[in-house]
This record gives C-alpha cells, structure tokens and sequence, in this order.
C-alpha cells in the first residue's frame, strides 16, 4: 500500500514539474520553507508518539513499532520527493535558461550535424538534447530542421570488431548474441524503427537531407534486400535472407522511399564494389521531384566499378561503370537523367569520356567534383560539350601510383567549354609518386595549352558567340575570362609549368597551391618534395600579371622553409597589390602546420611584415631546428 502511494506521488510531482512557468522568478528560501511545509504534520504526530513511550517508560506493542516504521517510510519517500523538487527548482534558474528559444535554436542548429540510426544505435543527437529537460525538449521539438538530418548505417560486425568497440566503450550491446544474423544487420530492430519513425515524423514537411552507409563484406545479401524493397525480379542464388515482411518494414523503404519526395540532399557511402544499387537508384529517380544534391563516395582499395545502367532513360542495354581500369563505353549516349528537378550539384567517381556523358546529361548542373581512381589511359578525344550553367569544376586523383593525371584534365579541358566557370580545382588526395618533370613532354605541352584554350573558348562564346576565336584578342579573351578561383594541390607540376599556367589565367583573384612530397628513398630523408614552390615560382609570382589582381594567395610547401618564409614575405611586401588575406603551409618530416597570416599592425599604410622564430632550450640542436621550423609565424596587414 506504502509503496503504491509513494509511486502515484511520484508521477504526479513528475506531471506537475512539466507545467510550472518556467519564467518565473524563483526566490530560493521561500522554495525551500515551501518544499519543507508538507513535512510539519508527520514530524508533530512522530514526535507525539516518540514522547509518549519514552514517558510511559513502557516498551512500544509490535503495532506501534509498525506505525513507527510507516511513519519512517512516508517521511522517508517525502523527502526524496522534494530534494527532486529542490533540484528541478533550483534548476529553473540555470544560466541556459536566461538564453531566449531563439538563441538557443541557433546552438542546437549548429550543435546537430548528424542523427545516426543502425541496428545497434536509435540515439541521434537530435533526440539528446530533446532529453535534457522540458525546456530543451520544447524548443528542439518546435525545430523541424534538426530532426530533417538522417543518416542510416548498415554495418556487418564481426566478433574482433566488437572486442577491439568494447575497448573504448563499455556499454556495446550485443542483444542476446543475434550480432551473426544476416536479417539484424540489414535491417533495424522494432525500436530502433519506431524510434527512426518518430524521428523523420518530427521533421514535419521540411527538406530531408539522407545520408546512407552500406558497409557489409557479402554483397549478396544486400542486393536482395535492395531487390526486394524496388520489388524487381533478378536471379536468385541460394536461399533468399530476406522477406517480404521485412523489405516493407525497412529503414530504406521507411525513410529513403516513403519520404522521397521531400528529400534534396542524398548521399551514399559504399565501401563494396558489388552492391548493384542501380535498380534501386533507378525507381528511386522518379521520387526525388526537389534532389539538388546527389553524392556517392566510394571507400575501398581496389578498382571502383560502380555499375549505373539504370539511371538514364534512354533504355540502353550497354552498362555503364564509372571510376574503373575497364570503363565500358556505351554505344549511344544518354541526354538526361530521370530527374523531375534538375540535379545543381553532382560529386561522382567516374572515367574522362564519361565524365563528359554526365555534363550532358545534366544541363542544370553548376558543380561538378569528377574522382578519378587509377584512370589509365584517357584514350581518344571526348566529344565537345558546352556546359552554360557550370561554375566550379574540380578534378580529384584518388590514386598516389604513375597515373596521366596531366593527360586525363587536358582530354576534358580539350572537350569543354565552360562560359560561367569561376573556380578550377586540381586535386590530390594521395601523395603521388610521380614528381614534375616525369610525365612525357607532350602530356605535359597538351596540358599547358588546354586550360588557356579552355578559357579563350570560354569567353568568345561570351562576348561574340557567332565570331571565329582566331579573329579575337587571345590576351583580351584571357583577361575577360570568369574564372576567379584557382586550386592546386598536391599536384606534379613544376614551378615554370605553373609560372606558364598564372600568366594565362590574369583574371585569378584566389589562388592556392599545396606542393606534393612523398616518402623519400634516401635514408637521411624521411621524406622528399618534389620542389614545385621554388626560386623561379616566387620570382614569376611577383613579375607575373596575376598578383596585382589577388585577393587570396595560399601556399603549402615542405622544402628550404626558412628560404620560402622570407620569399614569400618578399611577395606580399613588394606586389601586394588588392591583397586581403593570404595563408602559408608548412610542412616538415611529413607533418602539416597551417600557419595563417595574421594581422599585426599598419606601419605608415603600408603592408607590415613579421616573421617569429620560436627558440626550444630542451632538445638537441636538431630537434630544436625542427621544432622552430614548424612554429614559423607570417603575418601582415594591409591598409
């Protein structure tokens, strides 16, 4: 009876802290002489009790020993009863509290970045703030944005892996040993799926941006589950993992399917090569009425053959397999994606030759991230193409081996033209092995000439689109170019390939260029660069037509440091010209420093130049040449 009372006590404490005003001023002593009121008449009858035995002098009846003990059990449940009060109170004049909603939705929006579902984890972050306290549960609830984030992960781990988890967490939950079913890992738990449920129904009618991780070493597997929720027919071997049941109550079909037509950024994360995803792609396609933003990133070691047959709709019976060694060519090409919204960003692994396919196929397109994994050869010469709408064009070489990076961009910049093009981006996201100087002279001769052409061509269509380029100024045409943003890095081209470069890009406002290095084969170097920021690259930049104009200039190197510092302040002192911002990497044994240029003070309105050497008394001499080498400071300001 005592403990039933206790309980209803609780839950209805707990009911009536959710309706208090929590505007409302609080004064702590009156709280606590409030909190301690309801205790006085059990106090006074205890007490009573207590005076009258010991007056008597005769020993309490087993009764009275009971009504004692309840006396004691309903103080006891009473107090716990108000130091929650006390807390709760005391708790409504925290200094968050102080913050209005609207404040305190800015934090939460740039707090939730992610909100990740699996079948081991329903605790997005989303719902962690809603659970700090009904003020934060209000204001996240009346925050559709935050719970428009959904990220699904599919993750096939084995029993190493949940050992090597168990290391830094300690509350893995295995659920009874199911980990090893094919079924759970597919698929999510029914609490995970409610909780994933509520989660996109919170989300109200905004923007969805979904983001899907398929990690699982047997693609098979997944095929059919990817099978059975687009309810295609294809060969099945051996017996199906799957039902029906579960392909209608999946994650994918709850959230990527149902809520198709809200979603505006989709990106897939594979770490397979044989998923086959196409056929879900291609009826998801005709559910995707707002996509703006479709991303794929690959993550494997071996050679990317993503198959992508279904996504056209010219009814091709040819495949297509972007990024691989063996890039099939389609015999006819496509002329549009079945997108009823035209897609305005495109991040996608892919080959020369198809890469221009897609620019095709996307007329609305206004950025394109081309990855290229070992891309071999390009081959022949892409079909012309004019892309109006793209403004920024980045190539990516995701492979550090002997690849014709310098060959596969020249092919494209040969096959385009790009009238709205303002940023060009080089990209290396592995150390090559390869250093200037090593590719063939024709690749690097065609390479140099592409990307002047690609802006000439670029600019004629601008001002006089029916005139022949050859009855046109080239320096005028190269001037009134649209391209601002320029970016190198990592790289192999030398220090006269990119002095040649700046010459024939005089309408660059931003560059940045990061030099290549590479593990050295010498024993004395860990590592070697490859010299591309040189003596003759500082010399060029300064006498050359693209720094007056410069708004940003960044370099990252890893060779003669110290020579390079004072250079490149003798760069910003002497032509420093429109100048605001400007930012040197330094890099030794490997290591990046980033060492931005900072403002220091204006010395008779002109530029005003830093350079601190930070001295270590406690290695040796050659640690402490290290050591201040990587704490080179550069800092300047402009009136």
């Amino acid at each position: 009876m005592t403990s039933s009372r206790s309980r209803n006590q609780r839950r209805q404490r707990k009911e009536r802290r959710h309706h208090i005003q929590e505007d409302s001023d609080y004064d702590e002593s009156e709280t606590i002489l409030n909190a301690s009121e309801p205790f006085k008449p059990s106090l006074n009858g205890l007490d009573m009790l207590i005076i009258s035995f010991l007056r008597s002098g005769v020993r309490p009846s087993p009764s009275d020993e009971e009504r004692l003990r309840c006396y004691a059990e309903s103080l006891e449940s009473q107090r716990s009863l108000r130091r929650a009060d006390l807390e709760h109170y005391r708790a409504l004049s925290a200094p968050i509290r102080r913050l209005p909603p609207e404040i305190i939705s800015l934090i939460f929006n740039c707090v939730v970045t992610t909100n990740s579902f699996s079948s081991r984890s329903y605790r997005s972050e989303a719902s962690h703030l809603g659970d700090v306290c009904y003020h934060w549960r209000t204001v996240s609830l009346a925050m559709p944005e935050i719970w428009s984030r959904v990220d699904l992960v599919f993750h096939d781990f084995t029993l190493s892996d949940h050992y090597a988890m168990l290391d830094h967490h300690t509350d893995i939950d295995l659920y009874d040993g199911n980990w090893l079913r094919d079924d759970d890992l597919l698929s999510f738990r029914p609490v995970v799926f409610e909780r994933l449920r509520e989660h996109v129904q919170r989300s109200a009618d905004v923007h969805l941006t979904v983001h899907v991780d398929i990690h699982y070493a047997d693609s098979r597997p997944v095929r059919r589950l990817l099978d059975d929720i687009v309810q295609e027919s294809v060969p099945n071997e051996g017996q199906r993992l799957t039902s029906s049941r579960e392909a209608r109550n999946h994650p994918l079909k709850e959230v990527v399917f149902k809520q198709a037509h809200r979603i505006q950024n989709l990106r897939f994360t594979l770490r397979q090569d044989r998923y086959n995803i196409t056929p879900f792609l291609h009826r998801l396609s005709k559910e995707l009425v707002v996509l703006n933003r479709l991303s794929f990133v690959i993550k494997f070691d071996h050679e990317i053959l993503v198959e992508f047959q279904g996504i056209v709709d010219s009814g091709l019976s040819t495949g297509f397999k972007f990024g691989g060694t063996d890039t099939t060519e389609p015999e006819h090409i496509p002329r549009s994606l079945i997108w009823r919204q035209p897609l305005t960003r495109l991040r996608f692994p892919t080959s020369p030759n198809l890469a221009v396919l897609l620019l095709e196929s996307l007329p609305s397109l206004e950025e394109a991230h081309f990855i290229f994994k070992k891309p071999g050869s390009s081959g022949s010469k892409s079909k012309s193409h004019i892309s109006p709408q793209l403004r920024l064009l980045a190539f990516e070489f995701t492979s550090g081996f002997d690849d014709p990076y310098l060959e596969v961009i020249s092919t494209l910049q040969d096959a385009l033209t790009l009238p709205n093009l303002t940023e060009l981006q080089y990209l290396s996201r592995h150390h090559p092995w390869m250093f200037p100087g090593e590719e063939s002279d024709s690749s690097r001769k065609n390479f140099l000439e592409s990307l002047p052409n690609l802006l000439v061509r670029s600019s004629a269509r601008n001002i006089e689109s029916g005139r022949d380029i050859s009855e046109l100024d080239r320096s005028v045409l190269l001037v009134q170019s649209t391209l601002r943003k320029f970016h190198v890095e990592l790289v192999p081209l030398g220090g006269t390939d990119l002095i040649s470069l700046l010459q024939d890009t005089p309408s660059v406002t931003e560059l940045f260029i990061g030099e290549p290095w590479r593990p050295s084969r010498s024993k004395d170097h860990e590592w070697e660069t490859s010299m591309t920021i040189t003596r003759e690259l500082f010399d060029g930049l300064v006498f050359s037509s693209v720094l007056p104009n410069l708004r940003y200039l960044g370099l990252s190197i890893g060779s003669e440091i110290k020579s390079a510092v004072r250079r490149f302040a003798w760069v910003l002192e002497e032509r420093s010209g429109t100048l605001k911002e400007a930012c040197l990497e330094l890099r030794v044994r490997g290591r990046v420093e980033t060492l931005p240029v900072r403002r220091l003070r204006e010395i008779q309105n002109k530029v005003a130049l830093r350079v601190v050497q930070l001295e270590s008394q406690q290695y040796s001499r050659q640690q402490a040449m290290d050591t201040d080498e990587r704490k080179l400071l550069l800092g300047y300001n402009r009136a």
